[in-house]
């Protein structure tokens, strides 16, 4: 009887600790994700405020403060930087050029140059400071 007790609370104990593994390699991922994912958010909101003309300025440094942020957190790589770049390029040419009524051509190219930052952000890798941070 006591062997088989054992064994019980051994098996459970080693299916605790597969579990944690699992979990912890799980949130690691979201970690990464999340962290990659949530300035794009705020710049996401922070374009929406500029478009409709709301403090464009200071939204404007709320874009480049997620976007330095952002690429802090991820391995240097030519084609996020270039997109980050553009995108940047594109708002302030948006802020700079505020008229009476933006064309719609004007906010499609804000919002395309969004898409490519977010595209080229699916593929990035966790970067040392995330590393450290333990978001790898």
């Amino acid at each position: 009887m006591f062997l088989f007790i054992m064994r019980f609370f051994i098996i459970i104990f080693l299916r605790i600790i597969i579990c944690f593994f699992v979990i912890r390699t799980s949130v690691t991922r979201l970690s990464v994700l999340w962290a990659v994912t949530a300035p794009g958010d705020f710049v996401g909101r922070a374009l929406a405020r500029i478009e409709q003309g709301d403090g464009a300025d200071t939204e404007l440094d709320n874009v480049r403060a997620y976007l330095v942020s952002t690429l802090e957190l991820i391995e240097r790589d030519a084609g996020i930087e270039a997109a980050a770049d553009d995108l940047y390029a594109t708002a302030a040419a948006f802020v700079a050029d505020q008229g009476p009524e933006h064309g719609r051509r004007d906010k499609r190219v804000l919002q395309e140059a969004f898409l490519r930052l977010k595209e080229k952000l699916g593929s990035a890798a966790p970067s040392e400071k995330a590393r450290g941070m333990r978001l790898e």
